[in-house]
C-alpha cells in the first residue's frame, strides 16, 4: 500500500466508567466532554463521525443529569454523526456467562434504538480475549462485523481482517485493531504530516487485505479531537486519500475489496493469546471473592427468578420487566471489562460488591413476594404446606435442605398422592409464642378473619431439614404437606469413627496415607491421593498471575488430617476435616524457604442419596499474601485436550501450547499460558471414563502434571498491587496503576464449593446438563397464613384459592438439551424459551411439550425476541435439533 491508499479516520472516545479512577470521577468529566464532542458536531457538519465507545450507558447516565440535550442526542444518534450501540456497557467476553452476553446487547441496541440508531457492528476495543461463541451470538442479533483488539496471534491469523466464523454458519467479517489509539497524537505541522501517514501505512499494510486502513483517533477518556479537520486537510494536500468514516462503512469497503482481491481468511475460535496486546489471561481469579459474587449472582438472575418470576407471570401475576432491568443493567456495570476484571482500585471494588448485594436484595424480594403470592392462591389443606419449584423442563427428584414451620418434629411428609416424601430432622425448636406474638394482632388486617391457624392453637416449630423431593414437575411447583405422628420417624445424626461415606454409586474414603480415595462402584475405578491443595508463589497483580523468579511449590498431601468427623443419615453423609498448612507469609519468606504462616484448610465432603457427585465445600483463613491456592484433582487420564464450558456450549483446548517455546524470542507482551476459562465445568475424559469439576466459583482452570493428568482449579489470588511492571510473565510496562491494593490481599476466611463427577457418558452435553441441574437447585417457599405479620409484610387474603397444587408450563421430553433461559418476552404477551446443545459438536434432538403454557404459535426468534426466522409447527410436542455448541430462542405467543 501506498499513499494513493485510502486512510480512514474512526474519531472515538473509549470511555471507562470506573478503573483507577471512580465511577463518580468518570462521569463527572464525561459531562463536560460528551457535551463538548456533541456541540462540536452540531456546529461543525464537515466533521461527519464521532463513535461514543459502543455502549449505551454512558449516554444514560449524561442523560440523568443533563435531560434536555436528550434531543440533541436524538438528532445526532439518529443522523449517524454520534455514534452509540450495540452494547449497554463494554461488557468482557469470556468470565461472565452468555446470558449476560446477550442481555447486554439487548439492552444497549434497544435503548439505542430509542436514540435514534445502534451501530450494527460488534465493537470491543479493549476486552481481555474473545469467546469463539461472538459469530453466532452477533448473527442473532443481525450483527454480521465486529471489531475488536485483544486477542489475536498471528499464529492464528495473520491479516488485520478475516471471516470469524462459528456454529450454525454463523459468520462476522472481523477487522482486528491493532491499537484503538494507533492515532492518538497526530502531528499539526504541515512538514510533518507525509511522514507521519507514511509510517502508519507502513506500519498497517503488511496485514491488510486491501489498499485501505483504519486509524483510530482517540483513546481512553480522550476528549474530541477539534484540529482534526486541519490535519486531514494537510494530509490532503500532501496527497494522501484520508477522510473521517464510520467504523460500519469502514469494514464494508474493507470487506468488499478483500473480496475483490481474494484474499480474505477464515478463522474458527477463541482468542486469548497475547501476542500484540495484553489479555490478562489469568485475571478470571483476580479479586475471588468478587468474581464468586458474579457468578452466583448470575446463576440467581438467570436460573431462579426469571423462570420463577415467569411461572407466576402463567399464574396471573405481574411481570415486573423493570425490576429485572434494573438488575441486569447493574450486572452489566459490573461486567465492563475492567470492573468484572477487578483490576481497579480497592474503592471501586467496593462499589462493584455494592451493586451485587443490591441485586442480590432485589432477587430475594422479588421471590419472596412471587412465591407467596402463589401459594396463598393454592387451596389450603395443610396449614404448614409449601410449594418446591423446579425450573428446569424435566422432572426432578433429589435432596434438599431446608428450614420450614412445622407442626412439631412428629411427622411426615407427603405429596398430593399422599407419597412419603422422606425426610431427616437436623434441628428444631418451638417458636409458637413468637408467630402468636408477630401475628395474632395482625388477625383480620388482610381479610382474614378466623384463620385455622389461631382458632386451632396450633404449635409451631422452626425445622431445618433435608428432604429426598421425588418428581418435582418440570418448569413448574409441587406442593407438598404434612401429617403429624405420634413418634418420631427418625432420629439425628448417626456419628461414627469410619472414615468412608458412600451411597449408591460412589464411595469417598479419607485416608491419612493416601489422602482422599474415590471409588467409582459402577466402573471400580479407584483414585488415590486424588484430591489436594497448592500453594504457589505469585509475584503479579491484579492483572496477571505471574510466576516468581524463584518460586516454591507447597502441596497439601504431606500434611497430616486433623478433627476428622463423620454424620451419616439416610438422606446425607458428610465428612469434617481440617489440614494444617504452613505456608510463606510473602516473597521474601518463599525466596528462603521460610513458613512463617499456617493456614487452616476446613474441608467439608458431602454424598448425598440418588447422587453420582460428590460436593466439596473449602474454607480459608488467609493470613499470607503474594500467593496462589489451587485444588488439584489428579484424574490419572493423560491428555493433549481439556474440555470446558464455554457460553451456550463447549469447547476442546489443548493442554500445551507449542507458542511457549517462542514467545520471548518474538517478543510477545504476554507469555502464552493454559490457565483457561471456563463457565461452569472441566473435564478430562477417556475412552473409559471422565473426571469432571463443576463449580459456581473461580472460572479458572488449568490441566497440570508430568503426564497432563490432573486438573487444577484456582480458589484465589493474593496480590498488593494493581499493576506491576517488568513480571517475569508479562515483560516490561506495568499494566493499569502501580498502586496498592490492601483488599486484593485477600486477607480474610474465603469459602468455596465445587463437586466431583466420575462418569462414563461420551457427550459433553451430559455434563452440561448436570451444570445447570446443580446451578438450578429446586427453591422451597411455605406461604403460611401466620406469616402474615409486620415481620413478612403483609397482603391482602387471595380472593381466589383455585390454583393447582402441582403445576407444570412445559417439559422437554426426551431431556436432551440444555435450558439456557425461560423469561416473559419483553414489550408484549408471551414466552422467550433459549436451549442450546452443551456438545462440542455431535447434534442433539429434542421434543418441547407444551402442557399449562396455553400457546397457540410458535416461532424461531433472533435475540431481539422480535425478529422472526421461521413459524414452528404449532402441536403439543414441537420438535428441535440443535447442532454442537448452537443455541437458539423460541417465542411462545
Amino acid at each position: 500500500m501506498n499513499t494513493q491508499g485510502k486512510i480512514s479516520i474512526m474519531p472515538h472516545t473509549h470511555w471507562d466508567r470506573e478503573w483507577y479512577f471512580t465511577s463518580a470521577k468518570s462521569l463527572m468529566f464525561s459531562l463536560h466532554n460528551f457535551k463538548e464532542a456533541m456541540d462540536y458536531l452540531k456546529k461543525n457538519e464537515e466533521f461527519k463521525y464521532f463513535l461514543l465507545d459502543g455502549q449505551v450507558s454512558i449516554i444514560d447516565d449524561y442523560i440523568k443529569y443533563y435531560p434536555e440535550d436528550e434531543e440533541l442526542i436524538k438528532e445526532l444518534v439518529s443522523a449517524k454523526r454520534l455514534i452509540i450501540g450495540p452494547w449497554y456497557t463494554q461488557t468482557d467476553l469470556l468470565v461472565i456467562g452468555g446470558e449476560s452476553i446477550v442481555r447486554n446487547l439487548y439492552y444497549g441496541m434497544s435503548r439505542a434504538k430509542k436514540l435514534g440508531n445502534a451501530m450494527m457492528v460488534g465493537y470491543v476495543p479493549d476486552c481481555f480475549g474473545q469467546s469463539a461463541q461472538m459469530p453466532q451470538i452477533y448473527n442473532a442479533f443481525n450483527i454480521n462485523k465486529c471489531a475488536f483488539r485483544r486477542g489475536k496471534s498471528e499464529k492464528q491469523i495473520d491479516k488485520s481482517e478475516f471471516y470469524w466464523e462459528g456454529v450454525a454458519n454463523s459468520k462476522v467479517f472481523t477487522h482486528n485493531i491493532i491499537d484503538y489509539g494507533n492515532m492518538i497524537n497526530p502531528p499539526i505541522k504541515q512538514e510533518e504530516i507525509k511522514e507521519y501517514f507514511s509510517k502508519k501505512i507502513e506500519e498497517l499494510a503488511p496485514f491488510s487485505t486491501s489498499n485501505h486502513i483504519l486509524l483510530m483517533n482517540g483513546q481512553d477518556q480522550r476528549p474530541i479531537r477539534k484540529d482534526l479537520l486541519e490535519i486531514i486537510d494537510k494530509a490532503k494536500k500532501e496527497g494522501i486519500n484520508i477522510e473521517i468514516n464510520n467504523l460500519y462503512n469502514t469494514l464494508d469497503d474493507l470487506e468488499e475489496e478483500g473480496i475483490k482481491n481474494g484474499n480474505i481468511p477464515t478463522y474458527i475460535g477463541e482468542f486469548t493469546f497475547g501476542e500484540k496486546s495484553r489479555v490478562h489471561k489469568s485475571i478470571f481469579s483476580t479479586r475471588a471473592d468478587l468474581k464468586i459474587l458474579n457468578n452466583k449472582t448470575e446463576n440467581k438472575l438467570v436460573n431462579i427468578i426469571e423462570p420463577m418470576c415467569t411461572i407466576a407471570y402463567s399464574l396471573g401475576v405481574r411481570y415486573n420487566h423493570k425490576a429485572m432491568e434494573k438488575m441486569w443493567k447493574l450486572m452489566f456495570e459490573n461486567a465492563a471489562h475492567d470492573s468484572i476484571g477487578m483490576c481497579n482500585s480497592d474503592t471501586v471494588n467496593k462499589d462493584i460488591e455494592s451493586r451485587y448485594k443490591r441485586v442480590n436484595d432485589l432477587v430475594d424480594n422479588l421471590f419472596e413476594i412471587v412465591a407467596r403470592l402463589i401459594g396463598q392462591g393454592i387451596p389450603e389443606k395443610d396449614i404448614f404446606q409449601f410449594q418446591v419449584y423446579n425450573y428446569l423442563p424435566y422432572k426432578r427428584s433429589e435432596v434438599i435442605k431446608v428450614t420450614l414451620f412445622t407442626p412439631g418434629m412428629n411427622f411426615k411428609v407427603v405429596d398430593s398422592k399422599g407419597k412419603e416424601q422422606k425426610h431427616h430432622i437436623i434441628n428444631s425448636k418451638d417458636v409458637t409464642e413468637k408467630i402468636n406474638n408477630d401475628s395474632l394482632k395482625e388477625i383480620g388486617v388482610n381479610g382474614e378473619y378466623n384463620p385455622k391457624w389461631a382458632k386451632e392453637k396450633i404449635k409451631i416449630y422452626e425445622t431445618e431439614m433435608y428432604i429426598y423431593v421425588k418428581d418435582v414437575e418440570s418448569m413448574g411447583y409441587k406442593t407438598l404437606y404434612f401429617e403429624k405422628l405420634k413418634e418420631i420417624v427418625e432420629g439425628n445424626s448417626l456419628e461414627n469413627e469410619s472414615s468412608i461415606i458412600e451411597n449408591e454409586v460412589i464411595k469417598l474414603k479419607i485416608s491419612k496415607e493416601d489422602g482422599i480415595v474415590i471409588t467409582d462402584k459402577e466402573t471400580g475405578n479407584e483414585f488415590k491421593g486424588f484430591f489436594m491443595v497448592e500453594d504457589s508463589g505469585d509475584d503479579g497483580d491484579t492483572y496477571d498471575y505471574s510466576q516468581p523468579r524463584k518460586d516454591r511449590y507447597y502441596y497439601s498431601n504431606h500434611l497430616d488430617i486433623v478433627d476428622l468427623t463423620i454424620e451419616r443419615n439416610s438422606l446425607v453423609q458428610k465428612a469434617f476435616y481440617v489440614m494444617k498448612m504452613r505456608i510463606p507469609k510473602d516473597l521474601i519468606s518463599r525466596e528462603k524457604d521460610v513458613l512463617d504462616s499456617e493456614i487452616d484448610v476446613k474441608v467439608e465432603l458431602t454424598i448425598k442419596a440418588g447422587d453420582k457427585k460428590v460436593d466439596f465445600n473449602v474454607s480459608i483463613y488467609n493470613k499470607a499474601i503474594e500467593h496462589r491456592m489451587r485444588v488439584l484433582f489428579k484424574t490419572e487420564i493423560e491428555s493433549e485436550e481439556s474440555i470446558a464450558d464455554q457460553q451456550f456450549g463447549s469447547i476442546k483446548r489443548p493442554t500445551y501450547l507449542k507458542e511457549i517455546e517462542i514467545w520471548e524470542k518474538e517478543g510477545w507482551v504476554e507469555k502464552p499460558r493454559t490457565i483457561e476459562p471456563m463457565q461452569s465445568f472441566v473435564t478430562l475424559k477417556n475412552k473409559e471414563y471422565g473426571v469432571a469439576i463443576l463449580t459456581d466459583c473461580v472460572r479458572e482452570y488449568q490441566i497440570v502434571g508430568e503426564k497432563l493428568d490432573t486438573i487444577a482449579v484456582t480458589l484465589f489470588r493474593s496480590v498488593p498491587y494493581m499493576g506491576k511492571g517488568n513480571l517475569l510473565d508479562r515483560p516490561g510496562r506495568a499494566s493499569g496503576m502501580e498502586w496498592e491494593t490492601p483488599d486484593a490481599k485477600l486477607l480474610k476466611e474465603m469459602n468455596f464449593n465445587f463437586s466431583v463427577l466420575l462418569y462414563k457418558e461420551d457427550k459433553e452435553n451430559y455434563l452440561s446438563k448436570l451444570s445447570k441441574e446443580k446451578f438450578t437447585p429446586l427453591q422451597v417457599y411455605q406461604a403460611a397464613e401466620f406469616k402474615n405479620n409486620f415481620q413478612y409484610f403483609i397482603l391482602n387474603r387471595s380472593e381466589d384459592r383455585d390454583r393447582k397444587e402441582n403445576y407444570s408450563l412445559l417439559e422437554f421430553t426426551k431431556e436432551n438439551l440444555v435450558l439456557s433461559a425461560f423469561k416473559k418476552v419483553e414489550n408484549k404477551d408471551g414466552y422467550i424459551l433459549r436451549v442450546f446443545n452443551g456438545n462440542v459438536k455431535e447434534s442433539e434432538k429434542d421434543e418441547i411439550r407444551l402442557i399449562d403454557i396455553g400457546s397457540k404459535e410458535v416461532f424461531e426468534v433472533l435475540l431481539d425476541e422480535v425478529t422472526i426466522k421461521k413459524k414452528l409447527e404449532s402441536k403439543e410436542n414441537i420438535s428441535i435439533d440443535i447442532e454442537g455448541s448452537e443455541f437458539k430462542t423460541l417465542y411462545f405467543n
